[in-house]
């Protein structure tokens, strides 16, 4: 686990609210998958804070943005091992509710020998989120949001993000299908390959196909200004603003545990952009944080810190912006362009 290393926090820079899911992952390691039906013997038996909401505000953390996390936790020991670690991380924990008849959310994972997972999660306390609990945004925050929690939440508080002039960024996980009015309030959207895929009612997309990825990105509904940056694992990650489509490169890695990949790129593009950095740039650092994250176990203790990654970034040529022929990359680009 990476020693804490946070930033000095600038208070006159946006701020990252993060929306979302707070839970303890319950994981266990095994040589590979069992089918169904079957029984296999595991081994190295954890428990980890998670919960994509969590994570995702701790990837922002120690990225180097001021984080307010939003949710909720049962009045029970999994819930007080949460709040806990979300100030040691120096995240804002006073509008985290704590729940007296519902237990703290619970993700059963299973990690294969090849880093891969499986996931299983009750979402107990986390599906109590109301708008109340939201702190005052100003424009220029990011206010970062998922479906870990009911559908009419994530419609308040982005409805509320969009009211207060918080550039909306939405991540389309878990994988479920989006109900409409969604994404009509979303500035940024995120998704992997699979999200998408629902997202269009396709069986899949081949990550590698930037052909087929770009042509699911343009068979989905969403209004024309909105960014859609697509996560494709070792194929890297797309975005796709307005006329201009731009692929980063993957950072190659040899991945131990893949189960917080996303909501360590979530954060640190929620967090990037805070700090003023361009889309592009924004994004090629969130893929480089990702990359880092899966090198180690666990969701929320694995997200790296900002030092770790730029120092990732600046050793690994691999990590590159590359705007399509005939298009260009924008370095103005900033977080409350991206509407």
């Amino acid at each position: 686990m990476p020693s804490n290393r946070h930033c000095a926090l600038d208070s006159a820079l946006p701020r990252v609210v993060v929306a979302g899911g707070i839970d303890m992952d319950i994981t266990i390691s095994v040589d590979r998958h069992p089918l169904p039906g079957e029984e296999l013997a595991g081994s190295d038996l954890r428990f980890l804070p998670g919960g994509k909401g969590a994570n995702q505000a701790v990837a922002a953390a120690r990225a180097g943005a001021r984080v307010s996390m939003v949710g909720c936790v049962g009045r029970d020991p999994f819930g007080d091992r949460m709040v806990a670690f979300l100030q040691s991380e120096q995240v804002d924990t006073s509008h985290v509710e704590r729940l007296d008849d519902v237990p703290t959310g619970v993700a059963l994972v299973v990690v294969a020998s090849d880093g891969e997972n499986t996931i299983v999660y009750s979402a107990g306390a986390s599906q109590g989120l109301a708008l109340d609990r939201l702190p005052a945004m100003e424009p220029g925050d990011v206010l970062i949001s998922q479906l870990e929690v009911p559908t009419a939440a994530i419609l308040r508080v982005l409805g509320e993000g969009r009211r207060r002039g918080a550039v909306n960024v939405f991540n389309a996980a878990p994988r479920r299908r989006l109900e409409p009015g969604i994404i009509d309030l979303v500035d940024v959207l995120v998704v992997n390959e699979f999200e998408l895929a629902l997202a269009i009612g396709r069986g899949g997309i081949d990550p590698a196909n930037r052909t087929e990825v770009a042509a699911a990105v343009g068979a989905l509904s969403r209004p024309a200004d909105q960014v859609v940056i697509v996560t494709l694992g070792a194929a890297g990650a797309v975005v796709f603003d307005r006329d201009r489509t731009v692929w980063i490169d993957a950072h190659p890695v040899a991945p131990v545990d893949t189960t917080g990949a996303g909501d360590a790129f979530v954060g640190a593009l929620g967090a990037a952009l805070c700090r003023g950095a361009s889309l592009d740039d924004a994004t090629a650092y969130a893929n480089a944080s990702a990359a880092m994250a899966v090198t180690r176990r666990g969701a929320g203790p694995s997200m790296p810190f900002r030092a770790e990654v730029e120092s990732g970034i600046a050793s690994n040529p691999a990590i590159t912006v590359e705007p399509p022929t005939g298009g260009t990359t924008d370095p103005a680009v900033r977080s409350h362009d991206a509407r």
